[in-house]
């Protein structure tokens, strides 16, 4: 019937800590679009939504059993139009239980309300040269956006002396494309293109952050310190010590 099923499995503890039961997505292609559920039979009921090329599907809670009992996830879904007529791809984001991340109860409780959702930093994936980099800063996106409602949130309700905000998105960029930038590894004008296009669309989505805080939460007499967690230099090749020990028998 041109159903699909992607079935979700950790590969390890580490991937899953929560040990969040298997679960999967069913979809099938729909006049232009691809419609997605939870399971076979509700997609086969019509129970579920219908996502066109290069369209977001809003906020998704989905609950999942784990070490704690029934949990709600929220994801994000998008059809990523081919480079070939019929042919897409169907990006996920991963999924977080907000109220194991986050404390007290109550405070947990209303970030799973909110309309944005935590996209973690799983989006590199497509921050390399072969991937989609809209779809990886619409990710960035997202998180950006999130954290300003979390803190907007927290300053309504949770009055704060010292907030601290860690971003990842500017260092996922730095990782992926600083060699390019630099002209450190060989790249054609394309790759350096994108990756110009990259460090310059992800540093304005940072200022638009931050510019938001002095908008809504900084005010005159708050000290405003940016700090990056390291410093980075372009390299045009990788050395993994792994190997070296694992060759000399080092690593058993």
């Amino acid at each position: 019937d041109g159903c699909v099923v992607l079935e979700v499995e950790a590969k390890n503890d580490r991937e899953n800590p929560s040990h969040i039961e298997p679960f999967s997505w069913a979809m099938k292609k729909q006049g232009g679009g691809v419609f997605i559920a939870f399971t076979e039979d509700a997609l086969s009921a019509g129970e579920g939504f219908l996502l066109l090329p290069g369209e977001w599907s809003d906020s998704i809670r989905r609950p999942l059993k784990n070490d704690r009992g029934t949990q709600d996830y929220l994801f994000r879904i998008k059809m990523i139009p081919g480079n070939a007529p019929g042919m897409f791809a169907v990006y996920i984001t991963s999924a977080m239980d907000l109220n194991a991340a986050a404390a007290p109860p109550a405070f947990a409780e209303r970030l799973s309300g909110m309309k944005n959702i935590p996209t973690d930093n799983f989006y590199g994936r497509f921050l390399v040269r072969e991937g989609n980099l809209d779809t990886a800063l619409e990710c960035t996106a997202f998180d950006f956006g999130w954290h300003k409602e979390v803190i907007l949130d927290a300053a309504e309700n949770d009055p704060f002396d010292i907030l601290v905000t860690y971003h990842p998105q500017l260092d996922s960029v730095n990782h992926m494309y600083r060699s390019v930038f630099e002209g450190v590894a060989p790249a054609s004008d394309a790759e350096k293109a994108t990756a110009a296009e990259a460090f310059e669309r992800t540093y304005r989505q940072a200022d638009d952050f931050l510019l938001g805080l002095y908008d809504h939460v900084i005010g005159p007499d708050t000290l405003l310190l940016i700090v990056s967690d390291h410093g980075a230099v372009g390299f045009n090749r990788i050395l993994n010590p792994l190997d070296a020990l694992e060759k000399a028998g080092l690593a058993v």
